[in-house]
């Protein structure tokens, strides 16, 4: 199975912020079973 990740940061897009929620939700997707691409886009 596949997912996918869309974080809409200005900040985590630019690297000032960390992306807690993402970072978890790949985690958990992953342990699912789950083949997760991941994408930042700024707001």
């Amino acid at each position: 199975m596949r997912a996918a990740v869309l974080t809409v940061s200005d900040g985590v897009s630019e690297g000032t912020r960390e992306d807690k929620s993402g970072d978890l939700l790949v985690e958990l997707l992953e342990g699912e079973g789950y083949e997760v691409e991941r994408r930042v886009v700024p707001d």
